[in-house]
């Protein structure tokens, strides 16, 4: 499962602009039509699967001593729930 944290990224927060450009052109979709109220925060938005754990990429958003490589993105209802730090469990009731 994905989670959105319910605090903004502290780099967009810094730069909105340069941030939904550099997420814009990453993703190949126009997010700049988008504020950060439009997007669900504080909850699940989606689920990938986890395909492998890196320590090196090129990827502009690989930070850090490991990075996940993730595959099949899919979008979920937003569903409201409290988050917290790296990997948690999340137990859905009446899924």
């Amino acid at each position: 499962m994905i989670h959105a944290g319910y605090n903004l990224d502290k780099d967009f927060a810094a730069d909105p602009e340069t941030f939904f450009e550099r997420l814009s052109d990453s993703v190949g979709i126009d997010l700049h039509r988008y504020s950060s109220y439009d997007f669900p925060r504080g909850g699940i938005i989606g689920q990938v699967t986890l395909a492998d754990c890196v320590t090196t990429s090129r990827s502009p958003w690989y930070t850090g001593e490991y990075g996940f490589v993730l595959q099949d993105p899919c979008a979920l209802p937003f569903l409201k729930l409290p988050g917290k730090p790296g990997f948690f469990e999340v137990e859905i009731r009446g899924a």
